[in-house]
């Protein structure tokens, strides 16, 4: 029997990116896509709450205004489950970070703060039904 997905909530996906701290960036650089890793955390906002990382002045990503995409992946420790939740937005220039925030996202030369204004939040968990899903980590060593 094969598995199956289910959507995650809102409550859900917002609790899974405040339990983790590396996420995935992407953006279209030269008509093409371009996934990089990312430290971020996730911060409150008047409009809601939003994913914010730093990056290098004039890095690839430092080009506030453009579409963007945010995905944080996992698997269940019993590896017969995985999750993922996907925001897509737009990348904006964020206000200066206090101490506290700064400290907790360093980054040696990353000193631009960007913020990802999401226009969209969806997540997924994938439940497979025999409890023997065909994920193998070894295939990521």
């Amino acid at each position: 029997m094969v598995g199956h997905l289910v959507e995650l909530s809102a409550s859900e996906c917002d609790a899974l990116l405040r339990s983790h701290t590396v996420g995935r960036v992407g953006i279209v650089e030269r008509g093409f896509p371009l996934i990089l890793p990312v430290h971020y955390q996730m911060v409150e906002h008047p409009a809601g709450p939003r994913v914010r990382f730093r990056t290098r002045a004039d890095n690839v990503i430092d080009h506030p205004g453009g579409p963007v995409s945010f995905q944080l992946d996992g698997v269940g420790s019993d590896r017969t489950s995985g999750w993922s939740v996907l925001i897509r937005g737009v990348l904006v220039t964020a206000a200066p970070l206090d101490i506290a925030e700064a400290d907790s996202i360093r980054v040696l030369h990353h000193t631009e703060s960007l913020e990802i204004v999401p226009i969209e939040t969806t997540g997924r968990r994938l439940i497979e039904a025999n409890g023997c899903w065909t994920f193998d980590p070894r295939g990521y060593l």
